[in-house]
């Protein structure tokens, strides 16, 4: 596949620079600056994903990032719609990940025998 052109990824994207800004729009009043730092990591990741389709790693790493969000509001103590978003977020993206790695998955076979000549002769 492409640079550039997995739709997941951009998504992910998106929904990380979400994550980095949610603490202004959502009026954050605990764990501001830990929600705003996991957001600009989270869009590192999905940009070094981007950049890289075909490494599993980095959508390893990316579906890692965003179940370690999803537990964020519990290392916090976040309440209310601070707390909602990143969940929310935190699960669209994750699916989103898991997909992205499907798809790896899928173009170059799950198995090694996929992508074997088996002609015994």
């Amino acid at each position: 596949m492409a640079k550039y052109k997995r739709w997941q990824d951009w998504s992910s994207l998106v929904l990380a620079v979400w994550i980095a800004v949610s603490p202004a729009v959502l009026s954050f009043t605990r764990g501001v600056a830990v929600t705003a730092l996991a957001g600009f990591v989270l869009a590192v990741i999905a940009l070094v994903a981007l950049a890289n389709p075909e490494v599993k790693g980095a959508e390893v790493t990316q579906l890692l990032a965003w179940i370690f969000t999803f537990f964020v509001p519990w290392f916090l103590s976040l309440r209310g719609s601070g707390a909602v978003s990143l969940q929310i977020v935190a699960v669209v993206s994750g699916i989103l990940s898991w997909t992205a790695l499907g798809s790896i998955d899928a173009r170059k076979g799950f198995y090694p025998s996929q992508n074997e000549n088996h002609s015994h002769a």
